[in-house]
């Protein structure tokens, strides 16, 4: 009995201890399947934080390809305004060109005016030139058409009056020609002597010396030799 005892309490320890492993392996199995589903659950959310992460990144990409396209079009932009300022400037540059050829007309048509006006000035100065010189030949005509009239009433009274008191005016053939020819003498004080001039000698003659305030006295007595002779 007592072995019999025994082998019942050996075999209810091994059951026990059995159990007791049986237990510990369903506790470790249980162990494990949490790990298991700790790992997996881990696994899922480190392919949602992978999803996840690849969805970023898809977005960050298309962030940096709408911002490229932005950029993009943002220098098409600045290009297209680069484009129009050139344009302004070469269409400033254009209207400040044609400004300054029509101030350059401006003052070309002031110029040819101003020419014109001094032309017109000039001619008419020219004018009144001319029709002063025709006033002048004119008067000139008139005064010369004076002069021809009054010289031939003069010729035609010494002619009268040669005509008719002939008579009156004695010549003395005796006289040589250059002797009995009607002229002028003068008589000039030069430096202190009294000079002849006369038209039919061959020069002037010197009469001698006289004084500057009464060289009229020394004309005198030649004078009175003269009619002497």
């Amino acid at each position: 009995m007592a072995s019999d005892m025994c082998v019942i309490v050996h075999m209810t320890w091994v059951l026990l201890v059995h159990m007791c492993v049986i237990v510990h392996m369903t506790w470790v199995l249980l162990v494990h399947m949490c790990v298991i589903v700790h790992m997996t659950w881990v696994l899922l959310v480190h392919m949602c934080v992978i999803v996840h992460m690849t969805w970023a990144l898809l977005v960050h990409m298309c962030v940096i390809v709408h911002m490229t396209w932005v950029l993009l079009v943002h220098m098409c932009v600045i290009v297209h305004m680069t484009w129009a300022l050139l344009v302004h400037m070469c269409v400033i540059v254009h209207m400040t060109w044609v400004l300054l050829v029509h101030m350059w007309l401006i003052v070309h048509m002031t110029w040819a005016l101003l020419v014109h006006m001094c032309v017109i000035v000039h001619m008419t100065w020219v004018l009144l030139v001319h029709m002063c010189v025709i006033v002048h030949m004119t008067w000139a005509l008139l005064v010369h058409m004076c002069v021809i009239v009054h010289m031939t009433w003069v010729l035609l009274v010494h002619m009268w009056y040669i005509s008719v008191r002939q008579e009156m005016f004695e010549f003395d053939k005796s006289l040589t020609k250059e002797e009995a020819a009607y002229h002028f003498v003068a008589y000039l004080p030069i430096a202190g002597r009294l000079y002849e001039l006369d038209g039919l000698k061959e020069g002037p003659v010197d009469l001698g010396k006289c004084e500057q305030d009464n060289w009229l006295d020394s004309i005198k007595t030649v004078l009175d030799q003269r009619i002497q002779r």
